[in-house]
């Protein structure tokens, strides 16, 4: 910058001289003759060759400023890409641990449901539709799944008591959990069996549901019974 300044003042300046000498002159006081005239030539051109050096000089300059710049802007671009293809490339592994531990955790799922020998039931909160059971409920019950999916516990009649289902109810929309509720169930041929009922309320894809777990106790409260008619035998 600098230089082209310096260049720049230095064609200003011939020029200036010129015209002085041109000035000059024409008021007489230098004689126009051939040197004269090759001083003017002489002159021009070497102004010309000074002017030129100058406005290379300023065009060099402003292009190593813009290149300069672009390269900023570049390098500044790039970090953020970078920075972005990061970002996104953390948020893609983090979605899918998140993904791979949905999984495992959806599969220890399904395996405790398929292997528990207590009976397992999703039913919907609202209607008591049944969503899915497992294999200990078609064992206790003697109900298969294609007996009970898409039906309601009132049309299949499983509690033998409706005021159980009620009380049951009542607690899960009380407190959305119930603990070890007692009460005689019907099995598809009649029986009637004695279950511990425990059940929460998750949400699946927005829908409340009932969860469920239901254990078989028929032979402990008929062992119980016995050792207590034994026990009042004894005491006659």
């Amino acid at each position: 910058a600098d230089r082209a300044a310096r260049l720049f003042l230095a064609a200003w300046g011939l020029f200036v001289l010129v015209g002085l000498v041109f000035l000059l002159t024409l008021l007489g006081v230098a004689p126009l003759g051939t040197p004269v005239l090759h001083g003017f030539h002489g002159a021009f051109s070497l102004a010309g060759l000074v002017l030129s050096f100058a406005i290379t000089d300023r065009l060099r300059e402003s292009d190593r400023r813009a290149r300069t710049e672009l390269g900023r802007k570049v390098e500044q671009r790039t970090r953020s890409l970078s920075e972005s293809v990061q970002a996104l490339r953390a948020e893609a592994e983090e979605r899918y641990r998140a993904t791979q531990a949905l999984r495992e955790s959806e599969e220890r799922f399904r395996l405790a449901f398929d292997t528990s020998p207590d009976a397992i039931i999703l039913t919907r909160l609202d209607d008591g539709l049944y969503v899915a059971v497992n294999q200990g409920f078609t064992r206790l019950t003697g109900y298969g799944r294609d007996d009970v999916l898409g039906r309601t516990s009132l049309e299949v009649d499983i509690f033998a008591d409706p005021a159980d289902r009620q009380r049951l109810m009542e607690g899960l929309r009380a407190r959305a959990r119930v603990q070890t509720l007692e009460a005689p169930f019907r099995a598809r041929d009649g029986r009637l069996l004695t279950g511990l009922l425990s059940a929460k309320v998750p949400t699946l894809r927005g829908e409340p549901l009932i969860l469920s777990v239901t254990r078989d106790v028929t032979a402990e409260r008929a062992a119980e019974r016995e050792r207590r008619r034994l026990e009042e035998q004894l005491r006659q």
